[in-house]
C-alpha cells in the first residue's frame, strides 16, 4: 500500500504529478477499474487549499478598518498589497468583481497555519452594487479547514462583496502579509462541493430521511450509520477513500449539507423539514483529490447571530453608571446614564440601531438638586402611539447604615428621592422633558415613611391604561430592603404606593428584596421577578398581583436560578416575554457573581423559560469571574431593547467598563441555536496571569485558579489536541472545567475521556447554571469516576455547599454578619478590620480552621485573630476561646476547637490598608468539622432548670454520680428525643430511677424544662430511660448524689447516647454469615440477648440514612470474652442488598468488655462487624440493641452508587461516556463505549440543563484528557435515516469537461481542450436524442485521445479521466 501525505498544497502541479505516480503504482497492482486507496490517517485536511479549479472569479481585494456600520462602510485600498488582519477592530475585507457577477462561495486564507479563533458568528456577509450601500446576506454556511475559511451555500449577484468581522479587540490571529491573498470569490458549478481539490465525485448513494414530529424542525442532524452505507465495502472496492476524506452530503436540490463524522457514522445537518415530511439526501464519494470536511462544529453546534460590542467612556462628564437603554418611537436608540452630582442624567443616541453613538449630552437637568444629590436613571416607558417618554429616576443623598449604629429609617441617615418625568416634545430625534414630579409621601406597610427608595426597572402601562413602576426601599433600621410598586392613573401626575411590601426575613446592607422587574401577563395578572439577597436563597423571588398592582402575593422562590442580581422583563412584538439577568449561576443570592449575562424567552406567560443564551459568550467579557472583582461584577443593571428589525441592544454598567452589545439575527440566536461540539483544537494565546478564559472562545471556563485546564497535544482522539484537566495543587480547591450551552430539557451529552490518573476522582455534572461545585443547586445528573476508575452516580436531592464570605469593617464582631457568601475573587484579609467566615450549610462541630495565604509572607499572628460562631448569621455571634495557633509556610491553623454552629468567622484586628495576607476567597478558609453530637457536663448542678451544660467535647474518664453532676448532649439541632442510654464501664453502680431526672433545652441558656413520664430499666449496670417524646436540641440527665463517692464511670463521650425519631439506628444480626460480602442483616426488631462469637455471626446497625462512620463500639455484658482484632472484620453497605464492601485500616482497642474499632471514615447507611468463630462456645453477649453503637458525622459528600452495571474505566485508554436524559422523566440512561450501563435517577435538577462541569475532588493527582464533546437537544425528535439506495454514478458531462480542462498540462492547450469538449458534447447530445451507439462512439473517441495525450505527457491522470468517461 502506498501512503500519501501532502502538507500545504500550494502547488497543484505537485499534487497532480504525485497523484499520477501513485495511480500508476496502484494500477500495476490492481485491475483497471480499481481506484486510488489511501491508508487511514487522522480526520484532518490533507490538502489545505479549500476550493480550486473552474469557477474562481477575477477580483481585486479591498478592506475597511473599523467598519462599525458595515451597511455603509465602503471598501477602500483596492489592489493594495500590504498586510491585513481580519479578526480585529471590526475590520472588513472585500472584493471588487469589476462588474455585476454571480457567485456562491468565498474563500478566506490566513498566512499562519496555527489554529485561530474565527467561527461563523464572528463574520457577516454583505453585497453592494455601488460600494456605498451594502445589504446583509442572511443565510450562508461556514466551513473551517485549518487556516482556510469557506463561506458557501448562498447565491448572490453583485459587483462588490464584503466579509465583516465582529471582533472589536486587537488580538488578531487571522491575517496575511498580502491582503490580495486573503480572499477569493467563486461561482462553483452544480455538483462541485467544497474542498474538491479540483476533482469530481464519481459516485453517490441516496438516504431516505423522515421527520417524526408533527411540527417543522430546523437545523437538526440525522445520524447516518457507516454500516448502513456499507463504507467498508466501498473502500475495499476502491470507490471511497480509506480516510473518508471524499465524503460529502447534499439534498435533492444540490445544496451541500454540513456533517460531522464519528466512529460509527455521520451527523448530517438538515436546514428544515416540514411536519412528518420525508426527503432524500445523497452521499457523494469517489474523489481522491478531496479534502476531509467532516470535523467542523457546524453540523451539531448550531449558532446564529452576530455580536457587536461597544464600550462607552465617560465622555469627560462621568457618564456611564446605571446605564439604561431606551428605544424611541421613531427607532432612535437612547442610552441614558448617571453622570456626576452637578450634571444630572445624560444620554447618548444612535440612529443606526446601536452601531454608532453620539457623545453624551444632557437629558434631565438636576435643577436645584445640582451639587446636593446624585441623579440616576431608573427606567423608561415609551408610549407606542404617541411616542411620549416616561422616565422614573432617583436622586441619591446618602446611605449611612454601614456604621451599624444609626437607623436607616431616619432620613438624616439614609435618603434618596424618587421622581417621574415625561417628555413634552422632541428636538429632532431627542426627547425634551418637563419638570420632574416627586414620588414622595409613601409609607411602608408598617407605617414608616419611605426615605430611601430607588429603581432600575422600566415602568409599564397596563391594558387598563394605568402606569406601574416597581421600586425598592429600605424597610429596616439596618438597611434591609423591601420592594413594592407605585401606580398612576393620571399619566404620571400623581402616584400611589401599593398596600403590599415584598419582603423576606433578612439582614441589612442590601439584604432583602430589592431590584425588580415587572410585566403584565395576557390575563391581566402582573408578575414581578426580584433580587432576593439572603445566603440561603438561590433563585429570583417572584410575586403576582391580580388587582392591577394594588396588592401583591408574598414573595416565593421562582424557578429562575440566580445570584443577587437585577432582572429585566420585556415583551417582544411576537408576544413572547424576554427575561435578562446577569448571574444565571448557583453561587447563591448572597453572591455578587454576575457572570454570565443570560437572556431567556417564555412563550407561555412566564410558566417556563427557554433558550438561556449567554449574551457575553465568546466576547471579551466572557470570564468566570474569580480573578478579580471587576470580572465578578462586570455586568450590573443590564437591560435590553429592540434595535432594528431583528436585533436587540443590551447594555450594562460594570466596575471597569460600561458597554452595549448589539445582537443581530436575534430571533434565531435565541430560539434556533442549540447543541455543542468541541474538539479542543484552539486555545487563546497564554495570557499572564490566567483568568480562566483561555478556552472561552468555545464557551469553556476554568472554574478556579487551581490546577491546569488547557488544551494539550499529549493525547487526542479527534484531530491533534484534547482538553487536559490536571489537578496538580494539593488543596481543598477543585480543579474544574465548565462548559455553557443553550438550554436543554431532553437531550444527550457525550464525550471521550482518557485518564492517566483518577487519583482524586473526576466529577461529571450536568447542571442548570454555572457553578464551581459538582453538587450545586440545579445539578440534574452527577457521575463520578472514582480513584480506581469505577464509574458511580449520585442521586442525593439534598445537596449543600459550604460558602466562604466576609465582612468589611467588622468593628463590632458580636453583631457583624457575614456577607458576600459565594464571592470568588481575590481577597485581602488583614485590611480594615475585616472578618472572613464560612456558612457550613448546617450545624456542625467545628474542630479546626485553616487560613491559606498565597505566599509565605504576611504579618498575621495569634494576637491579631479572634474566632466567632453563630447559628443564624443575624447578630447572634459568640466568641470562641481556648483555641491553639500554628503558622507554617502559607497556612495558619486554629485548632483545639469543639463548638457547634452553622456559621464561623475569623476576625483580624488590623484597621489599615497595608494588607499582606491575600488569596482567592474560596481558597483562603478551610473548616474541619467532627461528630455533630457532642457530650458535656456541669458540676454542682444544684439548680438544673437553669444549669447549662459546658465542657462539650471533653474526653477522659468521668464519674457521673458525683457532686450533683449532670451529663448532657448537644444534638446539633432540634430533634425528637425518645430514648437515653447511660453506659457504665464495669456494670456495678448505685444509680436508680429515684436518683435521676431529665431536662431538655433549645438554647442551653437557662431554658431547661423537666421531662417527665419516662421509663427506667437497668441491665448489667447500663441504664435505659425510655418512653419519651420531647423536641429539643440539648438534653441532660441530672443525678442527685452530692458526694464524691462515685460508682458510675466511663469516658465522657461514651457514657451517654440518645435515640431520636430523626436519628434512631437499629441493631440487627445475621446468623451463619459465611459470605460477608453478600450477607444481609436482619432481625432489627429483636430485643433479647444475642451472642456474637457464635456460628459465624455478624452484628450490624442500620443508621437510617447515609452518614460518615468514624467509630464502632461493641459492648459485652460481663467483660470477659475471647475476641481479638484478628477475629473481626468490618463491612459497609448502602442498601443491605448484597452490596457490602470491606472496610480496612481501622484501629482496635479493648478495655474490659468494650471493644472499640476506630480510625474509620466511610460513608454508608449500614455497617456490620463479622467475627470468624463458627463454633457455639460463645463468650461475647449482650442485649442486641445494647451491643453495638456507631459514632458518625453527617455525610458532607454526596452518596455515590455503582452504576446498575458496574463499570471501570481503564487508564490510558479512550472511553466514551454518554448520558441520554429527559428532565420530565427525572432519569438518564448511561452508556459507556456504546454499551448501556443502566438508568440513573436525577439528583437536584432545575428546569433546564445549560452547564457541564468536569471537576476533581479535594487533594491532587487526577490527570485526564477530554475530547469529542457532543451535546444534542432532543426536545423535538431528530430526523430518522431510512433506506439507503444502491450506488449510482454521480458523473455528468459538465463535470468531466471541467476535470479534463484541469488535467491539461500544456500551456495554451485551448485547442486540445476544445477538441475533447466537442467529443463529450456530441455524446451528451446523442444521449438526449436516444442514440446510444453514437454516444458510445463519441465517448470512445474521447478516451482514445486522452490515452494518447497521457502517453505524450500532455495530460495528468489519464486513467482517472478514462474511468470517469466509463461511468458515463
Amino acid at each position: 500500500m502506498v501512503t500519501l501525505y501532502l502538507r500545504g498544497g500550494n502547488s497543484m502541479d505537485l499534487l497532480r504529478k504525485t497523484l499520477m505516480i501513485l495511480l500508476c503504482a496502484i494500477m500495476a497492482l490492481t485491475s483497471f477499474t480499481a481506484i486510488l486507496e489511501v491508508s487511514p490517517v487522522k480526520a484532518e485536511p490533507l490538502i489545505q487549499s479549500g476550493v480550486s479549479g473552474p469557477g474562481k472569479l477575477a477580483t481585486v481585494a479591498g478592506s475597511v478598518y473599523g467598519d462599525r456600520d458595515p451597511a455603509k462602510g465602503a471598501l477602500t485600498s483596492f489592489g493594495a498589497t500590504g498586510a491585513f488582519a481580519l479578526d480585529s477592530g471590526l475590520n472588513s475585507i472585500g472584493a471588487d468583481l469589476g462588474s455585476m457577477k454571480t457567485f456562491n462561495t468565498i474563500e478566506l486564507q490566513a498566512a499562519s497555519a496555527n489554529a485561530n479563533r474565527m467561527q461563523k458568528g464572528d463574520l457577516s456577509l454583505y453585497i453592494s452594487q455601488d460600494n456605498v450601500a451594502f445589504t446583509k446576506v442572511r443565510d450562508w454556511d461556514f466551513m473551517k479547514l485549518g487556516n482556510t475559511i469557506l463561506l458557501y451555500n448562498f447565491g448572490q449577484t453583485a459587483r462588490y462583496v464584503k466579509v465583516h468581522n465582529h471582533f472589536d479587540d486587537s488580538a488578531a490571529e487571522f491575517s496575511a502579509s498580502n491582503v490580495q491573498d486573503m480572499i477569493s470569490v467563486h461561482n462553483l458549478p452544480p455538483g462541485r462541493w467544497t474542498a474538491s481539490g479540483g476533482g469530481d465525485w464519481l459516485y453517490r448513494k441516496s438516504v431516505a430521511v423522515s421527520n417524526p414530529n408533527g411540527e417543522t424542525i430546523y437545523d437538526r442532524a440525522v445520524y447516518v450509520e457507516k454500516s448502513e452505507i456499507d463504507v467498508q465495502s466501498l473502500i475495499a472496492a476502491g470507490h471511497m477513500q480509506a480516510d473518508l476524506r471524499d465524503v460529502r452530503f447534499a439534498d435533492a436540490g444540490g445544496m451541500e449539507l454540513p456533517f460531522y463524522m464519528d466512529d460509527g457514522g455521520f451527523y448530517v445537518r438538515i436546514p428544515e423539514m416540514q411536519p412528518l415530511a420525508s426527503q432524500t439526501l445523497y452521499m457523494y464519494y469517489g474523489n481522491p483529490q478531496a479534502v476531509f470536511v467532516g470535523a467542523g462544529q457546524e453540523a451539531l453546534q448550531v449558532e446564529y447571530g452576530n455580536k457587536t460590542l461597544t464600550t462607552h467612556d465617560d465622555g469627560g462628564v462621568a457618564y456611564g453608571a446605571n446605564i439604561k437603554p431606551v428605544r424611541l418611537k421613531d427607532g432612535t436608540l437612547m442610552l441614558m446614564a448617571q453622570t456626576d452630582i452637578t450634571r444630572g442624567i445624560y444620554a447618548k443616541y444612535s440612529l443606526d440601531d446601536g452601531k454608532t453613538w453620539t457623545a453624551p449630552e444632557p437629558l434631565i437637568s438636576p435643577g436645584s438638586r445640582a451639587g446636593v444629590s446624585l441623579d440616576s436613571p431608573g427606567g423608561a416607558y415609551v408610549d407606542p402611539n404617541t411616542g411620549v417618554v416616561h422616565i422614573v429616576f432617583y436622586s441619591y443623598f446618602y446611605y449611612g447604615v454601614w456604621d451599624g449604629v444609626h437607623s436607616c429609617l431616619d432620613q438624616s441617615v439614609c435618603r434618596t428621592d424618587m421622581y417621574s418625568v415625561k417628555s413634552t416634545g422632541f428636538n429632532g430625534h431627542k426627547p425634551v422633558f418637563g419638570t420632574p414630579v416627586p414620588m414622595s409621601g409613601m409609607v411602608s406597610s408598617l407605617g414608616n415613611p419611605i426615605n430611601y427608595a430607588l429603581t432600575y426597572s422600566n415602568p409599564i402601562r397596563l391594558s387598563t391604561g394605568r402606569l406601574v413602576a416597581s421600586f425598592a426601599f429600605v424597610v429596616g433600621n439596618d438597611g434591609t430592603f423591601a420592594a413594592s410598586v407605585a401606580y398612576s392613573d393620571d399619566d404620571g401626575v400623581s402616584w400611589t404606593k401599593s398596600a403590599s411590601d415584598l419582603t423576606i426575613p433578612a439582614i441589612g446592607g442590601e439584604g432583602g428584596v430589592s431590584e425588580t422587574a415587572i410585566i403584565e401577563l395576557a390575563d391581566g395578572t402582573l408578575r414581578i421577578y426580584a433580587r432576593q439577597q439572603r445566603g440561603d436563597k438561590t433563585h429570583l423571588g417572584s410575586s403576582v398581583s391580580t388587582d392591577h398592582g394594588a396588592t401583591w402575593s408574598p414573595v416565593e422562590d421562582s424557578d429562575v436560578l440566580s445570584s443577587n442580581t437585577f432582572p429585566a422583563l420585556s415583551r417582544e412584538g411576537s408576544g413572547s416575554i424576554l427575561l435578562t439577568w446577569s448571574g444565571h449561576n448557583a453561587m447563591g443570592a448572597d453572591s455578587y457573581q454576575r457572570n454570565d449575562l443570560t437572556v431567556a424567552y417564555s412563550d407561555d406567560e412566564t410558566q417556563t423559560w427557554n433558550g438561556y443564551r449567554d449574551v457575553f459568550g465568546r466576547t471579551q467579557f466572557s470570564t468566570p469571574g474569580w480573578y478579580s472583582n471587576a470580572e465578578t461584577v462586570q455586568a450590573t443593571e443590564s437591560d435590553k431593547v429592540p434595535a432594528g428589525d431583528d436585533a436587540y441592544l443590551f447594555s450594562w454598567s460594570g466596575v471597569t467598563m460600561k458597554g452595549s452589545l448589539l445582537v443581530e439575527d436575534f430571533d434565531r440566536f435565541l430560539r434556533r441555536s442549540h447543541g455543542a461540539l468541541d474538539d479542543f483544537e484552539y486555545e487563546k494565546n497564554a495570557a499572564a496571569p490566567d483568568n480562566g478564559s483561555r478556552l472561552a472562545n468555545d464557551y469553556w471556563w476554568k472554574t478556579t485558579s487551581s490546577g491546569v485546564v488547557s488544551t494539550s497535544a499529549n493525547r487526542a482522539k479527534q484531530g491533534e489536541r484534547s482538553l487536559r484537566i490536571f489537578d496538580n495543587a494539593n488543596n481543598i480547591t477543585l480543579t474544574g472545567a465548565s462548559r455553557l450551552f443553550p438550554a436543554v430539557r431532553k437531550g444527550s451529552v457525550r464525550f471521550s475521556v482518557n485518564g492517566s490518573s483518577f487519583a482524586n476522582g473526576l466529577n461529571i455534572s450536568l447542571q442548570e447554571g454555572y457553578s464551581q461545585q459538582s453538587n450545586a443547586v440545579g445539578t440534574a445528573y452527577l457521575l463520578q469516576v472514582t480513584p480506581d476508575g469505577s464509574l458511580a452516580y449520585s442521586s442525593s436531592p439534598a445537596t449543600y455547599n459550604r460558602k466562604v464570605g466576609f465582612l468589611n469593617d467588622d468593628t463590632n464582631p458580636s453583631e457583624g454578619n457575614l456577607g458576600h457568601l459565594g464571592y470568588v475573587g481575590l481577597f485581602a484579609l488583614d485590611y480594615k478590620y475585616r472578618s472572613i467566615g464560612m456558612d457550613l450549610g448546617r450545624v456542625e462541630t467545628i474542630r479546626e480552621i485553616k487560613l491559606h495565604d498565597n505566599n509565605a509572607a504576611n504579618r498575621i499572628g495569634q494576637t491579631n485573630l479572634s474566632v466567632y460562631v453563630s447559628d443564624t448569621n443575624a447578630g447572634d455571634w459568640r466568641l470562641v476561646t481556648g483555641w491553639t495557633f500554628a503558622k507554617t509556610n502559607e497556612s495558619i491553623t486554629i485548632g483545639g476547637l469543639s463548638t457547634q454552629a452553622r456559621f464561623v468567622k475569623v476576625r483580624q484586628n488590623y484597621g489599615d490598608t497595608a494588607f499582606t495576607f491575600v488569596n482567592q476567597l474560596l481558597d483562603m478558609m478551610e473548616v474541619n468539622t467532627g461528630e455533630s453530637r457532642t457530650s458535656g457536663y456541669k458540676n454542682g448542678d444544684t439548680d438544673p432548670v437553669n444549669g447549662n451544660i459546658n465542657y462539650f467535647g471533653g474526653s477522659g474518664l468521668f464519674g457521673l454520680d458525683y457532686d450533683s453532676r449532670s451529663i448532657g448532649i448537644d444534638l446539633g439541632g432540634v430533634e425528637t428525643v425518645q430514648t437515653i442510654k447511660l453506659w457504665d464501664n464495669d456494670g456495678v453502680n448505685r444509680l436508680t430511677a429515684s436518683n435521676l431526672s431529665v431536662y431538655a433545652s433549645n438554647t442551653n441558656n437557662g431554658d431547661w424544662v423537666p421531662v417527665n413520664g419516662w421509663t427506667f430499666a437497668k441491665t448489667n449496670g447500663n441504664i435505659v430511660l425510655g418512653g419519651m417524646s420531647v423536641q429539643a436540641r440539648y438534653i441532660k440527665v441530672h443525678q442527685s448524689y452530692p458526694d464524691t463517692g462515685f460508682t458510675f464511670v466511663n469516658d465522657l463521650q461514651d457514657m451517654l447516647t440518645v435515640q431520636t425519631a430523626e436519628h434512631n439506628p437499629m441493631t440487627g444480626f445475621l446468623h451463619g454469615d459465611t459470605n460477608p460480602l453478600a450477607g444481609n442483616l436482619s432481625n432489627f426488631t429483636h430485643t433479647g440477648p444475642v451472642a456474637l462469637d457464635y456460628s459465624s455471626r455478624s452484628v450490624g446497625v442500620d443508621l437510617g440514612g447515609v452518614e460518615t462512620i468514624k467509630e464502632i463500639r461493641l459492648r459485652d455484658s460481663d467483660g470477659t470474652n475471647r475476641l481479638t482484632s484478628g477475629d473481626l472484620s468490618v463491612y459497609a453497605s448502602d442498601t443491605n442488598a448484597g452490596d457490602w464492601r470491606e472496610i480496612t485500616g481501622w484501629i482496635f482497642s479493648k478495655t474490659g468488655g468494650t471493644i472499640t474499632l476506630g480510625g474509620m471514615s466511610v460513608d454508608a447507611r449500614y455497617v456490620k462487624v463479622h467475627q470468624r468463630y463458627a463454633d457455639t462456645a460463645f463468650t461475647f453477649s449482650n442485649a442486641l440493641q445494647d451491643m453495638m453503637t456507631v459514632k458518625t458525622i453527617p455525610t458532607v459528600s454526596d452518596l455515590f452508587h455503582d452504576l446498575p452495571v458496574p463499570t471501570v474505566l481503564p487508564l490510558n485508554q479512550w472511553s466514551d461516556i454518554r448520558l441520554d436524559f429527559d428532565l420530565a422523566e427525572a432519569g438518564a440512561d448511561v452508556y459507556v463505549n456504546g454499551v448501556h450501563k443502566g438508568q440513573i435517577p436525577a439528583a437536584n435538577p432545575g428546569p433546564v440543563v445549560t452547564h457541564l462541569l468536569l471537576s476533581t475532588g479535594a487533594g491532587a493527582g487526577t490527570d485526564v484528557y477530554i475530547d469529542d464533546l457532543v451535546v444534542q437537544d432532543e426536545s423535538v425528535g431528530l430526523p430518522a435515516a431510512g433506506a439507503v439506495g444502491e450506488e449510482q454514478s454521480s458523473v455528468d458531462f459538465d463535470g468531466l469537461i471541467r476535470a479534463t480542462e484541469h488535467a491539461l498540462t500544456e500551456p495554451n492547450a485551448h485547442g486540445i481542450a476544445n477538441a475533447l469538449t466537442v467529443k463529450l458534447r456530441h455524446a451528451e447530445q446523442a444521449e438526449k436524442e436516444g442514440k446510444p451507439q453514437v454516444k458510445l462512439a463519441s465517448i470512445r473517441a474521447y478516451m482514445e485521445q486522452v490515452k494518447a495525450l497521457g502517453v505524450e505527457g500532455k495530460i495528468d491522470l489519464p486513467d482517472y479521466l478514462i474511468r470517469l468517461a466509463e461511468l458515463l
